[in-house]
């Protein structure tokens, strides 16, 4: 059985055409354009596509704010660390511990000793640099070594695993006085 090409080759031939791509000629005349199921398809493709690097956009965003976050905690562990070291003795007398979720020194508290100043403008930078993640920060000492704990609310995994509670991303530094 010959086929379609072959059918049309003949075709234009007996008509005196020299070949089926000739206007009007055969199955080229059914080639023209896009159909509107082609047009369609590659519609949904693109969405598709562009849906995938919009949800690729929105999680390198919160990646980053996460970097970010953990970056502020760096520089805040090191700020404090610097201010004991500034008032060792103090330091090593214990003057700087606290725990995480500890309240903040009063004014009138923070006026009796340099430590206590410390504490509270460190602390007060701590909640504006981790605002709205609830940021908190500890000092746990034994003897020379020092352990610096910053810790603020993990959003991002809180929805990833549908938490009901808070769950706590947290960087600690270690170190000697």
């Amino acid at each position: 059985m010959p086929s379609l090409r072959a059918l049309a080759l003949r075709q234009c031939t007996a008509e005196g055409r020299s070949s089926p791509r000739a206007a009007g000629c055969g199955a080229a005349q059914s080639q023209r354009g896009t159909s509107l199921m082609e047009v369609l398809v590659t519609l949904a493709i693109l969405t598709l596509g562009i849906t995938a690097m919009t949800q690729l956009q929105v999680t390198a965003l919160k990646l980053n704010h996460s970097a970010y976050m953990r970056s502020q905690a760096v520089a805040l562990s090191y700020r404090v660390l610097d201010a004991m070291r500034a008032n060792r003795g103090d330091a090593l007398f214990g003057a700087y511990d606290r725990a995480p979720g500890d309240p903040i020194p009063t004014a009138a508290e923070a006026g009796s000793s340099v430590a206590a100043a410390d504490l509270r403008a460190w602390l007060h930078s701590v909640e504006n640099a981790m605002r709205p993640y609830e940021g908190q920060a500890g000092i746990d000492r034994n003897a020379a070594e020092v352990t610096i704990t910053v810790r603020w609310r993990d959003r991002l995994r809180e929805e990833r695993l549908g938490a009901r509670g808070r769950l706590w991303e947290e960087f600690s530094v270690v170190t000697q006085l």
